[in-house]
């Protein structure tokens, strides 16, 4: 008897000595707390929704079909060619620059009635054959669209056509001519209905 009473009394005395350990709080800064390090609990909560941006502001215009093609004249005499090297297809710092700018004229329009169509023509120099020459303007088109497409511009909008060397800028047999006409040359057209 006396060793189950012993039993017993250890398993009380253990029992009790027990530590519970306090709940962790979160948040809590380490240090000295002062009135500006104090961390309140926070309360559960849901995380709240995620935004989309736009890279632009989309201005909603009424717009009257009579003003539709003035305001896309308008847009057009307002973008900006995007150039090229000789032989290439990389866009350069001006090119991006150019069709940022053409990207926020663009946005800048509402037509009722349907989307805008922007044409992004690839042009070239009339060095090469001609296949070549289509070859190539159809890559800097595809690169000054892919561009675009990354400032956030719908695809569906873009049509991608090369000229290659057959509708040049400018024609005299010169590298400041030649310059001019190696670029990607939007137009931004009515929707067809």
């Amino acid at each position: 008897m006396k060793k189950t009473g012993l039993v017993v009394i250890v398993v009380v005395v253990l029992t009790a000595c027990r530590t519970v350990r306090p709940p962790v709080e979160r948040n809590v800064p380490v240090g000295p707390v002062t009135e500006e390090k104090k961390v309140q609990p926070q309360e559960e909560s849901r995380p709240a929704p995620v935004k989309t941006v736009t890279p632009y502001r989309k201005p909603e215009m009424d717009v009257t079909p009579a003003r539709n093609e003035m305001r896309i004249d308008e847009v057009n005499r307002a973008l900006r060619d995007a150039y090229f090297d000789y032989n290439r297809w990389t866009l350069r710092e001006d090119a991006t620059e150019a069709l940022k700018h053409n990207a926020g004229v663009i946005w800048a329009v509402k037509v009722s009635g349907g989307e805008l169509r922007v044409v992004v023509e690839g042009h070239c120099d009339e060095r090469g054959s001609s296949e070549y020459n289509l070859a190539l303007g159809d890559r800097r088109a595809r690169a000054a669209a892919d561009y675009l497409v990354g400032l956030g511009m719908p695809e569906s909008i873009l049509q991608v056509v090369s000229y290659g060397r057959e509708a040049p800028q400018c024609t005299e047999a010169t590298e400041e001519c030649w310059r001019k006409n190696r670029r990607a040359h939007l137009e931004v057209r009515a929707p067809q209905r």
